[in-house]
């Protein structure tokens, strides 16, 4: 069948948006055998050279991406069958050619090998592939009466989008949770709200009065579609439930009061329902903690390779936008990041939206900031602070 979906030989990483530092020189061995590939890839490969590397098969077509910390280290590893895991002695077993392009530093090889697993796909990679149809945008609607729901992609009318977000059961729980919590409406098939100023028009094939609301029954919506509040009231429990999407505690507290409070009464049912939206809330928060912190990261990230080469990461909202050596003066190279810190990329104030496209990237430099704390060989300036840089010189206060 590999005659109808033909596949192109892998020939090169191609080009990439983080080679500020100069131009790579990948390089490659090929043999018949493990064994003479192992011997080849002993000659040349590089010593302490962080990169990444490619696995291609004997017809010419690329199985597998990787990034190395070492690369000489990481792929003679592939063939020493007492420190390789059982997936790795799989992959050396189909490898008939071995590239690899090395790059300044391990922050630079997580950058090239992401952008190259978008771009590529290789069929044995599962991380870092495109995943658009598991990730969505939590949107507070528009018009009379908002409440929170999960769309597909942004809309202009909206009052606020965050994401995106995974899609999984446990976020749409959490969703639910904070829906019902603050009594916003979550009808199935929105109504028009009928706030006590206008003339209640809801009949639904009942001629003397409005069709009920089961939420509104157990106190669980405010119900704007039936009279059940003014706008006044379904505007402060908007305003509530913006509030503790924006980090408030104040909401998670008062349920963990009433939790206790139930369980003291010994209503352990009330405060297992109680604990169980606490647990879903504070999910659904951490998760918006993460997008504000991301999108609040901007300036320069300057990381010391192990062979000596400077480079500065651009940073804003949490992406690289640019990568450069080490500038003899940081003038030139901070004019571009001011120039976006200017702007707001037509985001309207409060959103936290990055294109799904972007969001891995987002996700991998938030990652690599947690794990790698800023000392000596990394550090995280300001634009004001990258003025005051001297060429080389590690010993100036650090910047969270």
């Amino acid at each position: 069948m590999g005659w109808l979906f033909p596949i192109a030989a892998f020939s090169g990483f191609g080009p990439s948006a983080f080679h500020g530092w100069g131009d790579p020189r990948p390089a490659f061995v090929s043999a018949g055998t493990s064994r003479t590939l192992l011997k080849k890839l002993a000659e040349i490969c590089p010593r302490g050279q962080p990169g990444v590397y490619a696995l291609v098969n004997g017809r010419g077509e690329l199985f597998y991406l990787g990034k190395a910390k070492c690369l000489r280290t990481r792929l003679l590893g592939y063939f020493n069958p007492s420190s390789r895991k059982e997936k790795s002695g799989r992959l050396a077993r189909l490898a008939r050619s071995i590239w690899w392009e090395p790059v300044p530093d391990e922050f630079a090889a997580l950058l090239r090998e992401l952008e190259l697993i978008r771009r590529m796909a290789p069929v044995c990679n599962v991380k870092g592939l495109p995943e658009d149809r598991t990730r969505f945008y939590l949107e507070m609607t528009g018009g009379a009466a908002p409440y929170l729901r999960a769309v597909r992609q942004v809309r202009t009318h909206a009052t606020r989008h965050w994401g995106p977000l995974p899609w999984t059961r446990r976020m749409r729980e959490a969703i639910r949770a904070v829906n019902l919590h603050f009594r916003l409406r979550e009808c199935p098939r929105p109504h028009p709200p009928l706030f006590p100023s206008r003339q209640v028009l809801l009949m639904a094939g009942q001629r003397n009065g409005p069709t009920g609301c089961l939420r509104h029954g157990l106190g669980l919506c405010i119900a704007p579609c039936l009279e059940g509040a003014s706008r006044q009231a379904y505007g402060d429990a908007v305003a509530a439930c913006l509030d503790f999407l924006s980090g408030n505690p104040k909401a998670i507290e008062s349920l963990e009061k009433q939790m206790l409070a139930a369980a003291e009464e010994t209503d352990f049912e009330r405060a297992a329902t109680l604990r169980d939206r606490m647990a879903q809330m504070r999910y659904l928060q951490g998760h918006l903690a993460r997008l504000d912190a991301a999108w609040g990261l901007h300036g320069v990230h300057a990381v010391l390779g192990p062979s000596g080469v400077e480079t500065w990461y651009l940073l804003h909202r949490g992406r690289v936008l640019e990568a450069l050596r080490r500038p003899q003066q940081s003038t030139k190279a901070l004019a571009r990041l001011r120039k976006l810190l200017e702007t707001n990329d037509g985001v309207p104030p409060g959103w936290r939206v990055w294109k799904l496209e972007q969001i891995d990237q987002v996700l991998l430099v938030m990652s690599w900031m947690k794990n790698n704390p800023l000392t000596v060989g990394r550090r995280l300036w300001t634009c004001e602070e990258a003025d005051q840089w001297v060429p080389g010189d590690w010993n100036q206060s650090e910047s969270a």
